[in-house]
């Protein structure tokens, strides 16, 4: 079976064991028509990544703030989120195609797991320059051969990030010239949202020396509020979602910024 067949079939229980509180092995087999052979795998494995907790016979939501900011957000509209990425890696190569010099080009690439699914694509190139504070960024781009300089500060393991630090001077001076945005729940707001002041801090530093915006946020950060706005729609200059969003809700979107559907 495809890899992505079982990220598909996986996130799906993910969302059946967290909607539900408990999902027995006899419950997941008839919601997915898999042996329960299969979801017992699947469980074990979803436990392992430390997702939800395997209880006898059973599987129920693992309930710690690291788990749900991390390895949960990831499963969810994980299909969304893939097209999405793609979508900004095209978009990424017409941009570079136009500047005529990709190498002289600096990426800036925030922190979310749309972000870090599109690093996955940019992992593939060669003679890139990426900037980033995106720990899951960084894993994927530590074997590449593109050129990754790194916004330290502190690591939380909440986000998976670096926090509190200083952008270097030499990118400060030059800036970031196509900057992809992640976005936690932006239901009740008007623009980019974070979940605490100090990911919205470092966010607005490389927001205020980025040329060019271009916002990553799928269908299922509509229906869920944040904290904090960090940017106005009107200050990007793109906004890529999937085709799973609310139609009023894309209509008030498109009044405010260009988007690209997929």
């Amino acid at each position: 079976m495809k890899n992505r067949e079982i990220s598909l079939r996986r996130e799906r229980i993910v969302q059946l064991v967290y909607e539900r509180g408990r999902l027995t092995t006899r419950e997941a087999s008839l919601l997915l028509n898999i042996t329960q052979e299969t979801v017992r795998q699947d469980f074990n494995a979803l436990a392992r990544l430390g997702i939800i907790k395997r209880v006898h016979g059973a599987a129920i939501p693992q309930m710690t703030d690291s788990v749900n900011a991390i390895q949960v957000r990831e499963t969810i509209n994980y299909q969304g989120k893939a097209k999405i990425a793609e979508a900004a890696f095209y978009y990424l190569q017409d941009f570079l195609t136009c500047r005529k010099k990709g190498s002289d080009c600096l990426i800036g690439l925030d922190i979310g797991s749309t972000v870090s699914m599109l690093s996955e694509f940019l992992a593939r190139e060669r003679g890139l320059q990426v900037v980033t504070n995106s720990y899951r960024v960084i894993q994927h781009m530590i074997r590449s051969d593109n050129a990754v300089t790194v916004i330290g500060g502190n690591l939380y393991s909440h986000e998976l990030a670096f926090f509190e630090g200083d952008i270097p001077e030499d990118i400060q001076r030059r800036g970031i010239d196509l900057m992809f945005l992640g976005s936690s729940g932006v239901y009740g707001h008007d623009g980019i949202c974070t979940r605490t002041l100090r990911e919205s801090e470092m966010k607005r530093k490389m927001i205020r020396i980025s040329k060019k915006k271009v916002a990553l946020v799928d269908a299922s950060k509509f229906s869920v509020q944040s904290q904090v706005e960090t940017v106005p729609f009107e200050q990007l200059d793109l906004l890529i979602t999937d085709k799973n969003i609310d139609v009023d809700v894309l209509e008030r979107i498109r009044k405010k910024v260009e988007v690209v559907l997929v």
